[in-house]
């Protein structure tokens, strides 16, 4: 975070068990023979915040007819 920025996407490292991925996420591979087939399972915690609202800028209504 070495960057002016508006906001940032945090990863919740440590939320998910089995978690310990920098990116917050685990993935989890599987076999359902019931089905005969394989799963591949993919988790991720994330969380968007708003840091510094003064380097952002809001547009509404910027589209004419």
């Amino acid at each position: 975070m070495e960057e002016p920025s508006g906001g940032y996407t945090f990863a919740w490292t440590g939320l998910l068990p089995g978690a310990t991925a920098d990116w917050g996420g685990v993935i989890q591979r599987g076999r359902e023979e019931r089905h005969h087939s394989d799963y591949i399972e993919a988790r991720a915690a994330y969380d968007i915040k708003l840091v510094c609202p003064d380097v952002g800028v809001f547009f509404s209504d910027v589209v004419s007819d």
